[in-house]
C-alpha cells in the first residue's frame, strides 16, 4: 500500500495560505480537518492544552501579518483563548473568533481613519519623529491608540520622503525642492495605504472567512512547517507551479508602485499572444469574471491571480487602458499554453573539455500523461542531445529549487545509477518501504556535479543525496534546505467535488543510508561562499519541524568507487580565494549580516532619509556587484534544437542570447566545471 500512494505524493517548499469558499459551518469544517490530520499525517499531535497554545501563537503571527493593526488592550483580551482553543474544538463552540473578527475590522477602520487625517495635516521634518525598523515581539500590537498615530505618522512621512527620493533625479534633489513638493507625494503614499486596507477589507469571502481559515491553517501547521489548509483554488494555482502545461489566457499581471494592476507579460503561444490587442504595460482597470465585474482599483494581485486560475472560469474579459489613454475591452478565452519555467534546455561549456549543463527550476509532472512523464523524461531528452555533442562531464544546477514530485525524482536518480535504493519512505504507523531505482542501465555515466544552495529542498536534496550516497556525483555549492517530508493533497470532504484541501505531510523520507537529513541539509562534498550565509532560513529554523532521527537499512545500496574529494576541495579553495568575486561575496555577506542584525532607526528628516537609503542601496549594490563582476567569461555553445528554434522565434533567440550571457559570467558554474575539468584529469 505504501509504494503505491508514491505517485500522489509532493514535496513543496512554499508556504501556501488560502480563503475558503464553503460557507459551512466554521467548527464543522474544523472538525472534518482534525479528522484528516488525525488520520493522515505523518504525526499527529493530540487536542490539548499545549495544542491550544502552539495553534494560537500561530494564529497571532498570521493575524499580524495581515497588517499592524491591533493594541495591547485587544492582545490581552484575546490571551484567554491561548489555553482554551482545544476546548472550543472540543465543544463545538467557535463563537471565539468573533471578537478577533470584530476588533480587527475596528482596527482597519481606526487606522484608515488616521491614515486620513494625515492628508490635512502639517507634518514637519525636523528630527523629533524617530523610526526604528527591528520589530522585536513586543511589535505584534501597539501599546495605544496614540502609539498608532504616531507610528502612522512617522511611517507616512518616511514612505514620502522615500518616494520622492526614488522618483526624482539625483541632481535634483534638494530638502527645499522636497518640502515644496511633499504634499503631492504625501497624497500618493496615503492614497495608497488606504487602498491596501480597503483591498483587506474587500477581499472575496470576507474578514470572517479569512480568520477562519488562519485558524485552520494555523492548526495544520502546528503539525508541521510544511503541512497547510487550502482551498480549490490554492489547490488549482499549486498544481500550475509544477504542470508541465496549464489551460490559461496568457497573461500575467503585478501591481505597480502606484497601485494599478499592470501586465507584466503576455506567455507564448496564449490565447492573449495571438489576439495581439492587450500588451506589456497596459493598466487593467476591470475584469469579467463569470458575469461578474470586479474593480480592481483597490483589488489584491494575489486574488485576481487565483481567480483567473479558477478552472471553472473558461473565459475573462479585461477592460484596459493603453499607455495612449484608449480604452478597450477584450474577451479572452482560457487555452492550453506551455509553461515556460518547467522546459529544460541543455547546453555545453565549450574548451579542452566539453562539459554539459542542465537547470532544473522544479521537479515538474505532467498529471494528465497516463505515463506522468514530466522533468526526469525531459532531462533524459537534453542528456541524448548533449551526449551526441561529445560531452565529457555534466552539471546538474538545482539552485533555489524548492522540490516537486516524488516519481520525478526517483526516475531523475534512476538515470545514474544502475538500479538499487534511492531513498527509504516512513509512514505514520512507523512502516517502512525502500524506494529504488527499478531500471537497469544509465542514461549517462560520465563525472557528474550538482550545483545546490540553501534554496535547494525537498525533491532537489532527495536527488543530490542519493547521488552523493552512491559517490555518483560531486554535490557543490551551500548546505541545502533540510526538508525530508512528502505531502500529499487530501479533500475535507471526499464526496463533494467543491471540497477544500488540506496538504498534509504523511510521510518522512530516509537517505539509502538509513540517515535524514532533515532539518540538517544535504552538506556539499565542495562548499562555495554564499552572501546567504547565516541569513538564508532553513527547516531547522521553522516552528514545528520533524525531528532528524534514522531509520534501518533493509537493501544496502551499492555506491561507486569513492571519489577524491580533499583534492578536488582544495584546489576549489584556492581558486575561490584567488578570486576577487567570491572575495567580494565573503565580504558582501558580512555586511548584511550586520546590516539586518543591527538596530536601524533613523530621524525623520530629509537629509537623514536620504542618508540612510543611500548606505541601504551601497550595500544592496555590493552584493548584486558581487555575483555579476568581471569572470573568466565561459564559451556556451547551444544545442541544434535550440539553435532551430531561435531562427524562427525572435522573443526565445532574444531569451537564450540573455541566458548565455548570464551563464557565462555566473560564478558557481565557472567553479563547478573548473572542478569537474581537475576531476577529469585523474
Amino acid at each position: 500500500m505504501l509504494l503505491n500512494k508514491i505517485t500522489l505524493l509532493t514535496f513543496i517548499s512554499c508556504i501556501l495560505f488560502s480563503k475558503s469558499l464553503l460557507s459551512q459551518d466554521f467548527c464543522e469544517q474544523w472538525k472534518l480537518l482534525q479528522d484528516v490530520v488525525s488520520t493522515n499525517h505523518y504525526s499527529p499531535k493530540p487536542i490539548d492544552d499545549k495544542m491550544s497554545e502552539g495553534v494560537f501563537d500561530l494564529m497571532m503571527e498570521a493575524i499580524n501579518d495581515k497588517g499592524f493593526h491591533f493594541l495591547k488592550s485587544d492582545f490581552d483580551a484575546f490571551e484567554k483563548d491561548r489555553i482554551q482553543l482545544d476546548d472550543y474544538l472540543s465543544n463545538k463552540d467557535c463563537s471565539f473568533l468573533t471578537a478577533y473578527v470584530t476588533t480587527f475590522e475596528k482596527r482597519i477602520q481606526e487606522s484608515k481613519k488616521i491614515i486620513s487625517e494625515l492628508s490635512s495635516a502639517t507634518l514637519s521634518y525636523d528630527g523629533r519623529d524617530t523610526l526604528h525598523f527591528t520589530r522585536n515581539n513586543d511589535d505584534l500590537f501597539y501599546q495605544s491608540v496614540e502609539n498608532k498615530k504616531q507610528y502612522w505618522r512617522k511611517s507616512i512621512k518616511y514612505r514620502t520622503v522615500r518616494r520622492y527620493i526614488n522618483e526624482v533625479a539625483k541632481e535634483k534633489q534638494t530638502e527645499e525642492a522636497f518640502l515644496a513638493i511633499e504634499k503631492t507625494y504625501r497624497t500618493q503614499i496615503i492614497e495608497n495605504a488606504l487602498c491596501q486596507l480597503d483591498e483587506t477589507l474587500s477581499v472575496k469571502n470576507g474578514i470572517q472567512r479569512q480568520f477562519e481559515n488562519i485558524v485552520l491553517d494555523a492548526y495544520v501547521k502546528y503539525h508541521d512547517p510544511h503541512s497547510s489548509f487550502l482551498d480549490t483554488q490554492d489547490k488549482t494555482a499549486y498544481e500550475a507551479q509544477l504542470a508541465t502545461s496549464l489551460i490559461a489566457t496568457g497573461v500575467q499581471t503585478y501591481k505597480n508602485k502606484e497601485g494599478a494592476i499592470e501586465v507584466s507579460y503576455i506567455t507564448p503561444g496564449s490565447s492573449a499572444f495571438k489576439n495581439r490587442t492587450i500588451a506589456e504595460g497596459d493598466i487593467i482597470t476591470s475584469v469579467i469574471i463569470k458575469e461578474e465585474t470586479i474593480d480592481l482599483s483597490c483589488f489584491s494581485n494575489d486574488e485576481l491571480q487565483r481567480q483567473m486560475q479558477d478552472t471553472s472560469v473558461e473565459e475573462v474579459t479585461f477592460n484596459i487602458q493603453k499607455s495612449d489613454g484608449v480604452l478597450k475591452q477584450i474577451t479572452l478565452v482560457k487555452s492550453k499554453i506551455e509553461v515556460e519555467e518547467n522546459n529544460l534546455t541543455g547546453f555545453v561549456i565549450t574548451g579542452e573539455k566539453r562539459i554539459g549543463f542542465i537547470s532544473i527550476p522544479s521537479f515538474y509532472t505532467d498529471y494528465e500523461s497516463p505515463n506522468g512523464l514530466g522533468m526526469a523524461n525531459d532531462v533524459a531528452r537534453e542528456l541524448y542531445k548533449l551526449q551526441k555533442m561529445n560531452i565529457d562531464a555534466l552539471i546538474i544546477d538545482v539552485r533555489d529549487n524548492g522540490g516537486g514530485s516524488m516519481k520525478e525524482a526517483i526516475d531523475l536518480s534512476g538515470l545514474f545509477i544502475d538500479r538499487g535504493p534511492v531513498a527509504i519512505l516512513k509512514d505514520q504507523a512507523g512502516e517502512t518501504a525502500t524506494l529504488r531505482d527499478a531500471n537497469r542501465g544509465v542514461a549517462f555515466t560520465k563525472p557528474l556535479a550538482i550545483l545546490v544552495n540553501e534554496y535547494s529542498a525537498s525533491a532537489s536534496e532527495f536527488f543530490s543525496a542519493a547521488m552523493q550516497d552512491y559517490n555518483r556525483a560531486l554535490i557543490i555549492g551551500v548546505t541545502t534546505y533540510g526538508k525530508s517530508s512528502a505531502q500529499v493533497m487530501i479533500p475535507l470532504q471526499e464526496e463533494d467535488e467543491n471540497s477544500d484541501f488540506t496538504k498534509l505531510t504523511s510521510e518522512v523520507f530516509y537517505r539509502a543510508t538509513g540517515k535524514s537529513h532533515q532539518a540538517q541539509g544535504v552538506i556539499p562534498d565542495i562548499t562555495l561562499p554564499s552572501i546567504y550565509t547565516d541569513i538564508a532560513s532553513s527547516e531547522a529554523s521553522e516552528k514545528y519541524p520533524l525531528p532528524n532521527d534514522d531509520v534501518t537499512v533493509k537493501l544496502k545500496a551499492r555506491p561507486l568507487p569513492r571519489i577524491d574529494k580533499e583534492r578536488l576541495s582544495q584546489n576549489s579553495l584556492a581558486r575561490i580565494q584567488a578570486n576577487t568575486t567570491f572575495t567580494s561575496i565573503t565580504e558582501s555577506n558580512k555586511k548584511l549580516v550586520t546590516m539586518l542584525n543591527e538596530d536601524d532607526h533613523i530621524p525623520v528628516t530629509f537629509s537623514k532619509v536620504k542618508e540612510y537609503l543611500a548606505y541601504r542601496d551601497t550595500l544592496w549594490n555590493s552584493f548584486r556587484e558581487a555575483t555579476s563582476q568581471e569572470n573568466a567569461m565561459l564559451t556556451i555553445e547551444n544545442t541544434v534544437t535550440t539553435t532551430e528554434i531561435n531562427g524562427y522565434d525572435a522573443t526565445a533567440k532574444k531569451a537564450n542570447e540573455q541566458l548565455l550571457t548570464d551563464m557565462s559570467t555566473d560564478p558557481y558554474i565557472i567553479e563547478a566545471s573548473n572542478i569537474l575539468k581537475d576531476y577529469l584529469k585523474n
